[in-house]
């Protein structure tokens, strides 16, 4: 399909007065757009890419004409919806970066669960819908509540024992 596109372009081109530069403007535009994804440029080649297809869009056609050139109100609404676009996608990439690691070794450091049997220097836990080998310092009791102190070497969790968020101490009268 996009070879078609570019066959149909080529010989759509050689009918209209098409000014070159322009068309190498807006490839440049797409060529930045493209790399603000790859390269960390905190947006500006994102404006490169706006400013490029602007004035690309602006040359394109060569023509005295006013039935062979492009509309401006269609130019400005092409460029504005490319530039709405590329802010949504860089918003959401940054967005993406900041957020905490949920996955692999880091993710699991902080994570609570339950131990599965007595943890007296080595046993079993339950965290993430998983279960896994565990040490502690202390000796859990089996059911305890407990949080990720570290991932060891051959996927092993070192745990410690806490509070149970769900127990709470009882009100005077309640049982």
């Amino acid at each position: 399909m996009g070879a078609l596109a570019i066959l149909l372009a080529l010989f759509a081109f050689s009918y209209l007065p098409v000014n070159y530069v322009g068309v190498l403007l807006i490839l440049l535009a797409l060529i930045l757009f493209i790399l603000e994804v790859k390269v960390v440029s905190y947006g500006m080649l994102s404006v490169g890419g706006i400013v490029a297809m602007a004035f690309g869009s602006l040359m394109l056609i060569d023509s005295s004409a006013p039935y062979l050139q492009i509309s401006r109100a269609a130019i400005a609404a092409s460029v504005i919806v490319s530039a709405g676009f590329i802010l949504l996608a860089t918003t959401m990439v940054v967005r993406t970066q900041r957020r905490p690691v949920t996955s692999g070794r880091e993710g699991m450091i902080g994570e609570t669960g339950r131990a599965l049997g007595t943890i007296d220097g080595s046993g079993r836990v339950f965290v993430h819908g998983e279960d896994w080998q565990a040490c502690a310092r202390q000796p859990i009791p089996a059911g305890a509540a407990i949080r990720v102190v570290a991932m060891l070497d051959g996927l092993k969790l070192k745990v410690e024992e806490i509070e149970d968020p769900g127990e709470r101490p009882k009100e005077k009268g309640e049982r």
